[in-house]
This record gives structure tokens, sequence and C-alpha cells, in this order.
């Protein structure tokens, strides 16, 4: 089947379906809703029961719903084989697919692509590039054969609601605001192509974003989650692995960074002294701002932008100092020539938006890891909670088989993923949440929106992915064939939870913690 006649399916299906078909955003819904919907797999016939020749393959996709603001995560691969642009081309179909089975006014906001080999990039941006146009996302390409088979993988986030307001501050930076919160993504940054060692090179990365950041009025400790692609990620010279190296860099540059000096929950009743630092910048409007849906030939109205002046707060830098906290992290392999970086940033004055960083009870504190294992231990936290009023975002961090510090169930790849899985569902549990002291918040496996799993053996795949649909079912996921960190551990999940939060008081503290206001 030509690519021609896939888009031309993908469009006869979008055509006949009926609005009973689509699962709708309604955006008259109460502030307290929080609600993820998972599709059923995918196939033929149809997700809406219509005949279609498209050959979707493992299309997987979540709508999450909070408040005001709905968010689509999209994970497809290809069905089909043959060229590479055959397969790109059915992607872009796909997500045509789903798109406008939703009906809602999506913007696409990052996307991530997952590429077998790394020569295809250049015709990969030329093939989205024609699609997307000015409407292009923030893209980071990745060299991390999908491990279905398949020559490319694609995942994306788009978002739909009333107010909310999307920049395109360049081709590296989005920021979207929306009830008073303004999440920043930067992607598809890389290190200095002549730079000589892997530290180097990882500390003009670092560099390059805290760059791109700031021309959006964003300084680097509002950074929350980050991702680190280290190309590879397990050889090096003089007995220091490239990814001890990457290290060393980021815990050079993070050194005098004061992560959560803004936004971080604080013990009720600490009346720690505050500092007005930072504050975010004013929107000029949509500037040409195309949607998913009017890429697809739809005609839904647009969004109606609604500028809001933000700043962010401080807590005493003393304090922080003392008790440092890091961004949620992955740290993992890549086939590709360069490292390379993505990250997301978070600004907002509400009282009731902060970012509480989650240890696992089970696991040692990554930063506190012994030499043994890095000279310069990994500096970020098992995950990251963000609280906004009566939802939280938990970014979930690359999580592997360690208990404690060490690896566990060496050279067993089923009970490596079920360990990893295991130690997800601890990491973000109420019980784990009520022992950092936020009770009401709290997550289970079900509240997954989607997962990355990087599988290190090809041939591991199989078992790996049985383990984790039987204990995700219906979860969107991509399997990606990368090494991981340590030569004995086999798998690394990374998953982005949504929940709902139950703690919200109305005197303005949120079981114990409070976020503290300038006078």
């Amino acid at each position: 089947m030509s690519a021609t006649k896939v888009i031309r399916s993908a469009e006869k299906l979008i055509r006949e379906a009926t609005p009973q078909d689509a699962m709708c955003f309604d955006s008259q819904r109460g502030l307290h809703q929080c609600r993820l919907s998972l599709p059923a797999s995918c196939g033929i016939p149809s997700p809406c029961g219509l005949p279609c020749e498209l050959f979707i393959g493992p299309e997987r996709h979540a709508v999450v719903e909070l408040g005001n603001m709905a968010r689509l995560a999209v994970m497809i691969e290809p069905g089909l084989r043959g060229s590479f642009r055959r397969q790109a081309e059915e992607l872009i179909a796909q997500l045509m697919c789903i798109v406008r089975l939703h009906r809602m006014t999506l913007t696409a906001t990052t996307m991530m692509v997952f590429l077998r080999d790394g020569a295809d990039e250049a015709e990969c941006r030329n093939v989205l590039g024609a699609w997307f146009g000015d409407a292009m996302p923030v893209t980071t390409f990745v060299v991390q054969p999908p491990c279905g088979g398949g020559a490319l993988a694609i995942e994306l986030w788009a978002l739909s609601g009333p107010g909310v307001k999307v920049e395109r501050l360049g081709p590296e930076l989005i920021a979207v605001e929306s009830d008073g919160i303004r999440w920043i993504y930067c992607g598809g940054i890389r290190g200095e192509a002549s730079a000589s060692d892997p530290y180097s090179e990882s500390a003009t990365a670092f560099q390059r974003m805290q760059h791109q950041l700031a021309t959006a009025g964003i300084c680097f400790d509002q950074v929350v989650r980050t991702w680190i692609y280290v190309n590879q990620i397990t050889t090096g010279e003089n007995g220091r692995q490239r990814y001890q190296e990457m290290n060393r860099a980021r815990t050079d540059f993070f050194r005098e960074i004061p992560f959560g000096r803004r936004n971080r929950a604080m013990p009720a009743g600490a009346n720690l002294p505050l500092s007005s630092t930072g504050r975010g910048i004013e929107g000029e409007g949509w500037s040409g701002q195309k949607t998913l849906q009017e890429l697809s030939g739809s005609s839904f109205p647009p969004l109606t932008p609604a500028l809001s002046p933000l700043r962010g707060e401080g807590d005493d830098a003393r304090t922080l100092a003392s008790n440092p906290i890091y961004p949620a992290s992955t740290g993992i392999g890549t086939s590709g020539a360069n490292i390379a970086m993505a990250c997301m940033a978070l600004n907002s004055k509400r009282p009731d938006v902060f970012i509480l960083p989650l240890e696992n009870p089970q696991q040692t504190p990554a930063c506190a890891y012994q030499a043994t294992y890095s000279p310069q231990s990994p500096k970020f936290s098992r995950a990251m909670a963000v609280v906004q009023g009566h939802f939280i975002t938990t970014l979930v961090s690359g999580t592997a088989s360690i208990v404690d510090a060490k690896t566990v169930h060496i050279g067993d790849i089923a009970r490596q993923t079920e360990q990893t899985i295991d130690n997800i569902e601890k990491l973000i549990a109420p019980e784990n949440f009520a022992r950092h002291g936020l009770s009401g918040g709290g997550a289970t496996l079900r509240d997954i929106a989607k997962l990355r799993v990087y599988v290190k053996r090809q041939n591991d795949y199989e078992i790996c992915r049985e383990v984790v649909e039987r204990r995700l079912p219906r979860v969107p996921a991509i399997y990606l064939h990368a090494d991981v960190c340590r030569p004995d551990l086999l798998v690394e999940i990374e998953a982005v939870a949504f929940s709902p939060f139950g703690g919200l008081a109305r005197n303005g503290h949120v079981n114990g913690m409070e976020r503290k206001e300038d006078a």
C-alpha cells in the first residue's frame, strides 16, 4: 500500500466518524476533575468501529483531563515496513486519525523522535517539517532503535483547553500557560560536537539549555525534569565511563543552582525569610499559531489565549543549600554521535502550585550513591511531584532494578522488569507522599498515562513487554533498544502519572506543607 493510500484511508475514516465515536473534552467541567482515559488496543477495525485500511501497528494514546486543560499523549510506531519515508508518512496518518477522532482543538507542544539509524534524521526532519510547518513542536531526535523493528517511533504531547496560551520561542523552546501556570519545554539540545571529552560535551549542552531557558525569562533553578542521552554510555577512557563523566559535569553545573527556591513546598510554620527572585514574562500572543486540526484540514475554532504575567517565589537560599533538591531525570544510552538533552521547567506564583521531590523508601537517593558507582554521584530525584491545585503530575525518573544502591536480579530480565515496576509503584504511592509530608496525594499504577521502556538487549524485548503489559495493561508505551547506565542493568522505565489531590485546605496549608507568598 502506498503512503498516499495510507493517508487517504485515514482521511476516509475521519470523514465517516460520528461525534459519538469521539472522546470529547468538555470545557464546562469543574476545576476539580482529573480523568485519565486509555483507549482499547488499536487494530482493524479501527477504534471507532469503522473499517479502515490503515496499518496502524501498535498505536497507543491517552487523554488526561486536568480541570480546564486536556493533554493528549501519543506513542506510535509504524505497522508498515519498507522505506523510511513510507514509515514516517504512516505515522503522520496515524497522528491525523488520532487527533481528528478526539474532536479537540489540539496544539502540539513537544515531540520525541526515536530513530533506528541516525542517518535518517535529515529525511525525518523534512517529512515532519512539511506537515507541521511553522507549528512544529519542540522536537528531540535520539538514535534509539524501536524494539518493534520499525525505522522510527514518535512520542508526541498535545494540549487543548480554553485560555491555554502557547508561545513558540524558537525551534528548541516553547512555553505553555494556563490558569496561572507556565510550563517551559526545551529540547533538541546537543553538546559541542568538537568537544574533546564527554565532560566538556555535557557541560556545553547544559550551558546551551540554560541559555535557551533564559530567552523565556526562566532560570535553571526552575527546571523540574531533564532527559540526558549519552552515546556509548558505559564505555570510556582511564577507567571512567562516559556516564560518570556526564555526572561530573552535571555536578559542577548544578553546584550553584538552588533548585526549588521558587516553588518548593516547605514544612508549615518554618517562617523562613523570603526574597523576591525572578519573574515570568508576559507573552505577546499567538504569532500565527496553528493547531493539529488545522494541519489535518479541520475547521475547529481557535483557542482564545489569556495573558497572565507570572513571577516566582523564593525560599531562603541557606536552607536550600543545606537540603538541596534536584530535578527528576533520565540518563540513558544512545547510538547517536552526540550527547543530547531536553528539559522542562515550571513558573507560577499561585500558592497552590508547588513541587515536591520524591525518593523511594527502598532505594538510596541517587545523589548519595557511593563513589563505587560514580566518582560524582548522579544528581537527580527519583521523581518530581508537581502539585497544581487539585491535581498532581508526578514525573518519574528513569527507574531500574535497584534496591538500596545495588543492582538486583542480575541477568534476569523478567525479574528486573518486575522490580523496576515495584520501585515505581512504591515511589508514587500515597504512603510515600505521606512519608514526604504530603498526605492526600499520591498515585497508583492505574494513574500512569505513558511509559518509555529502555531495553538493553533486543532479545529481552518480548519478555520485558509481557511483564509490563501484565502489570500496566493498556498504558501507552514505547519500547526502545538502549544501553542502561550500569552494565548489569537490563531495563529502565520512566513514566508520568496524573492524579487528583485531596489535601488542599482553605487556609493555605496543604496537610502540613505550605507555600509562602511574598509580602
